[in-house]
């Protein structure tokens, strides 16, 4: 697309662009500006970050996860086939797969692992009680994969 940016974060969590932003100085009187496109259920660190730092920040939210109709029984379908692994990829996956499975989901989830693509998403698992069996160490879905692969523990 012929964008290139101007930082790339080593760790791929708003904590790490909040961190890299917070003691820089910018030129002028004019205060920075950021526009952050993200999903309507992000956290709202990165913002409040960048607020802290200075800048004026627009959020605009370009997306929502919402559960598609069937998606129940569509889940019930697949954990019947003796499921070994469940990847997340976000916070939202989690508590949206919680809810599809209902009061029960420990029961439901007996002998079932979990890979989750990062500390973040882990946490959200933790707070429902399942520990993640595999943590990426590079939060993308490459670095899950790798993580399945090689069988890396959290």
């Amino acid at each position: 697309m012929g964008i290139r940016p101007d930082y790339i974060p080593p760790r791929f969590i708003a904590e790490t662009v909040v961190r890299h932003f917070r003691n820089m100085r910018f030129k002028g009187a004019a205060r920075p500006k950021a526009l952050i496109l993200r999903a309507k259920k992000a956290r709202d660190i990165l913002p409040k970050g960048l607020r802290r730092s200075g800048f004026t920040v627009r959020i605009i939210d370009l997306y929502d996860t919402v559960i598609p109709a069937g998606s129940r029984e569509a889940l019930e379908q697949a954990l019947a086939l003796r499921v070994d692994l469940v990847t997340f990829t976000s916070s939202s996956t989690v508590e949206n797969f919680i809810h599809l499975l209902g009061d029960d989901y420990r029961r439901k989830l007996s002998g079932v692992g979990f890979a989750s693509i990062g500390p973040v998403t882990s946490r959200t698992l933790e707070k429902f009680g399942l520990k993640p069996d595999i943590e990426a160490k590079t939060y993308t879905i490459e670095g899950l994969v790798d993580a399945m692969a090689g069988g890396k523990a959290a």
